[in-house]
């Protein structure tokens, strides 16, 4: 069989941003491929008739594709970035001709119906000019102007002023808007406020969000807008829950949200009389957690289907779709790997699935059966090996599970070098799905093994708490589960096994190698070093420290950010490490990796630090495919150097 290479990933057929229109007849979903000439991501839109799985492209090849669907028709929606604007393109769903438009002076990210006539829109707005989308023809270019003028350089006020992907966002709201046949727009929100959630009921609209000045807010507000009486009501504003989603069900308000200050799995309440009254206390991690490297573009978590919600969320080692009805939460459908996104037909559901070690694809679900509609990617991997991940299982008060796969041409007879990959998150988990960097190394003759360690997401709350307990109870499971990979395969040479990790799989190889001299070579990416260096300056650090390890007062704890810091312990490395870091990582900043390379390098240990120009904390995943290939052959450089791997 032929190997997996190293830039087979180019060829891959990316799904994301599933709809279904509200007659149920057609499916329209994003297909992403790399522009190998641009060093970018190329997108269009796809239309498919489930009943005969009929489909075709409804737009040329963009660099990018946002679109909605709605009781009105499909919209293409087209940003005018130089003026703050977005084209509004009604499409026909046969073959993607324009049939019409209109322009709204607003970054428009999302488009609803609203009466008859009108809309609902989410508009990421900015607080230095709330009233834009009020503004002459006249001002709004005075605006710009004066805006480009400032382009050179930054003002900031706020925390945090800067988010990863996305830039500089000082003073960013993503804010709702109603717009009127007449295109008369008019704000439901203040300036300041930032929505998260919304969902409409005849002439009503709840919404949640947080209203702040210079330092935002965990925190969420959840209001009600009334059309006919033209009133807006504060629902809940106790400043305590940390809201995910709003939706109406059956007259009723309902709210995924969690304690502020915890770390608990969020839980599903009823927003009555003022109080968050507790339906469902459950013990699910919403939202997919699962970490791969072949996954692009916009998956949508949550689907509205009549009064009930359609969720995906990490279940123990894989994504599984629930469903909230009433006040009852039941899992709709586990298909042993990753329920991406799904939407809801007459009697049946579809998805984007991707099951065992197949690519991604375009499912019909009915009861606990999925047949599978599209064959984007299915020669891709034709004729590949493509190894199965074998289960181990360490059999602990809670077990850990993690797998194995075996190398290319595997043989009894030889021994072989060895990769641990530890995911990022922590709060994500590792699965048997396709995971491109593990399949490569496994092609080129590794070993590669993988597992959930105690902070991983999927198994409740009371699994995922590190609190504050980063680099105990997970490094045991970790150095435990090496040890048990060892123990059933001898023919990994213990003396050549390296390790590797991301985000929080990065932090855990930086501490690691502070701790322990059993790995041969070490590849840390866009790690962490210094909790204390990272705790103002990340763009999620404040409450991310706050909420995963539980200090209540971040301004006195640097003795336990220092003892939970791998770079305290760089005196015992003797590790050859490699450090990947991006230069535009806003959320594990480039100072993380500096201090520990430095030190390393001061220390004696040979070390190299690889930085990406550009790039941000997603570099393995969304990077430019060049960036990616480049990665890629650093770490494995590195790792056949070190581990002797001359394959």
């Amino acid at each position: 069989m032929k190997p997996v290479e190293r830039d087979l990933f180019t060829e891959f057929h990316y799904l994301s941003d599933l709809q279904i229109s509200p007659d149920k007849s057609r499916l329209y979903f994003v297909e992403t491929q790399c522009d190998m000439k641009e060093n970018g991501y190329r997108h269009r839109l796809w239309s498919m008739d489930p009943e005969t799985n009929e489909s075709r492209p409804l737009t040329p090849w963009a660099p990018g594709c946002s679109y909605t669907v709605n009781e009105r028709g499909l919209y293409l929606l087209e940003p005018v970035k130089e003026k703050h604007g977005t084209v509004i393109k009604t499409l026909c769903p046969d073959n993607g001709e324009t049939r019409g438009s209109f322009t709204l002076p607003l970054r428009v990210m999302d488009l609803r119906t609203f009466g008859d006539s009108g809309w609902l829109v989410t508009a990421a707005c900015s607080t230095d000019c709330p009233d834009y989308h009020l503004l002459t023809e006249g001002e709004r270019q005075e605006y710009l102007d004066a805006k480009a003028e400032d382009a050179d350089y930054h003002v900031v006020t706020e925390y945090p002023f800067v988010f990863n992907g996305r830039g500089f966002i000082n003073g960013n709201r993503n804010r709702l808007f109603t717009v009127d046949e007449n295109q008369k727009i008019r704000a439901l929100v203040s300036g300041n406020t930032n929505v998260s959630s919304a969902d409409i009921c005849d002439t009503k609209v709840v919404y949640s969000g947080a209203e702040y000045e210079y330092v935002q807010k965990f925190t969420s507000k959840i209001w009600l807008y009334d059309r006919t009486a033209d009133e807006t009501s504060v629902l809940y504003d106790k400043d305590d829950m940390s809201v995910r989603k709003v939706w109406f069900s059956e007259g009723r308000v309902m709210a995924i949200a969690s304690i502020d200050g915890t770390n608990d799995n969020p839980k599903v309440y009823e927003v009555r009389d003022g109080e968050m009254e507790l339906v469902i206390d459950c013990d699910v991690s919403f939202g997919s957690s699962l970490a791969t490297d072949a996954q692009f573009g916009k998956l949508n978590g949550m689907y509205k289907d009549q009064e009930d919600l359609l969720f995906n969320g990490s279940d123990c080692d894989e994504v599984s779709l629930f469903r909230i009805h009433g006040n009852e939460l039941s899992m709709e459908y586990q298909c042993g790997g990753s329920v991406d996104t799904a939407v809801a037909g007459d009697g049946v559901l579809y998805a984007i699935m991707m099951k065992g070690q197949a690519l991604q694809e375009v499912y019909r679900i009915t009861g606990s059966q999925a047949e599978c509609l599209t064959d984007f990617n299915e020669a891709v991997l034709k004729d590949r090996y493509v190894a199965e991940p074998q289960p181990v299982v360490l059999d602990k008060e809670t077990p850990i599970h993690g797998w194995v796969l075996l190398p290319k041409d595997y043989d009894l007879q030889k021994t072989y070098p060895a990769i641990l990959d530890i995911h990022g998150g922590p709060e994500a988990i590792y699965g048997t799905v396709y995971y491109h960097e593990m399949q490569y190394w496994a092609s080129l003759g590794y070993f590669v093994f993988f597992c959930n360690p105690r902070g991983s997401a999927g198994r409740g709350t009371a699994f995922a708490d590190l609190r504050p307990a980063w680099g105990t109870i997970d490094y045991e499971d970790i150095m435990d589960f090496t040890d048990a990979v060892l123990a059933k395969y001898p023919a990994i040479d213990p003396k050549r096994v390296g390790v590797t990790g991301g985000s929080y799989g990065g932090y855990m190889t930086n501490w690691i190698i502070g701790h322990t001299d059993r790995f041969a070579a070490a590849a840390s990416q866009r790690s962490i070093s210094n909790w204390i260096s990272e705790l103002l300056v990340s763009d999620i650090s404040v409450g991310f420290i706050h909420n995963m390890m539980s200090f209540e007062d971040i301004r006195h704890c640097e003795k336990e950010l220092w003892d939970m810091s791998p770079l305290k312990y760089v005196n015992n490395a003797v590790t050859p490490t490699l450090f990947i870091h991006s230069t535009e990582d806003y959320r594990c900043p480039m100072p993380e990796a500096v201090q520990m390379f430095t030190a390393l390098r001061l220390v004696g240990v040979d070390t190299k630090l690889v930085m990406f120009n550009g790039e941000n904390h997603g570099l393995s995943r969304g990077g430019k495919p060049k960036h990616r290939i480049r990665r890629l052959k650093e770490i494995t450089g590195w790792m056949n150097h070190y581990l002797e791997n001359n394959e």
